[in-house]
């Protein structure tokens, strides 16, 4: 789609494409931290919960005098008293199964800090070429083979080398729209001060030019578009609303 009057479909996605770009750049810069889990731990701990998920005799046992109890009631009759054991138990050992892997997925993860990639920005505001974009980009993912935890077969996973999330749109759509990419940065209003603060802020200008180039929209009319406020800025100003609403109550209450 060439650059022109944004769809409606468009104007709903720009701002989420504008800001998924933008944190996944800042991720680049300023890291979180990423919860890793340990393969091996949450193996171990899963052979754990399979071996305590059957129900023991005497649970069994328990369970059908409690439907001894429902015949002489009435409410069950004996032709369906095994069909109904059978049928407590597999919803019970399910449950055990279901809740335990929640357990050991949990007991296995660990948050670690991820060391930043700033070399990958760097080297992204240094290209000046398309190929060159898809040769940094080319780094971004492996493919690895792991065992599933659940089955015990092999799989092939992607697995982000760069600090993004897993599902991260950004390699491919630096690769694809290198041209519009390395445009914004040669605008006029592309953010030039060298200041450390000033990064974030190129970082905004270029993941907005990035997604307008993804709906087809030129980077003047993304960025008018998407607006200038940042994401994590919008974050700060509602914080800061919050405490100063909550100080004006406090200052209302003291009134004589």
């Amino acid at each position: 789609m060439s650059a022109g009057r944004p769809t409606i479909a468009d104007r709903k996605k720009l701002p989420w494409l504008a800001h998924h770009f933008y944190w996944e750049l800042k991720s680049l810069l300023e890291p979180p931290s990423r919860i890793v889990v340990n393969r091996d731990t949450e193996k171990r701990l899963l052979l754990q919960v399979e071996d305590a998920a059957p129900l023991s005799p005497e649970a069994l046992a328990r369970l059908k005098e409690a439907l001894d109890t429902q015949v002489q009631k009435g409410w069950l009759t004996e032709e369906r008293i095994e069909e109904r054991l059978l049928e407590m138990q597999g919803k019970i050992e399910h449950h055990r199964r279901s809740s335990g892997a929640n357990w050991a997925r949990g007991e296995a993860e660990k948050e670690v800090k991820v060391p930043s990639e700033k070399e990958v920005l760097d080297a992204l505001f240094r290209a000046t070429s398309p190929r060159e974009i898809a040769e940094i980009c080319s780094d971004a993912f492996d493919e690895v083979l792991e065992d599933n935890p659940f089955t015990g077969e092999p799989q092939t996973v992607r697995r982000p080398n760069w600090p993004i999330s897993d599902g991260s749109m950004l390699p491919s759509s630096l690769t694809q729209y290198a041209d519009q990419f390395l445009e914004a940065k040669e605008d006029l209003r592309f953010p030039k001060s060298g200041r450390p603060t000033s990064r974030v802020k190129q970082l905004w200008f270029l993941a907005r030019a990035l997604a307008g180039a993804a709906c087809g929209i030129s980077t003047r009319t993304a960025i008018n578009l998407v607006g200038s406020v940042r994401p994590d800025e919008n974050s700060e100003m509602l914080r800061l609303s919050k405490r100063s609403r909550k100080s004006n109550k406090v200052t209302k209450t003291k009134r004589p």
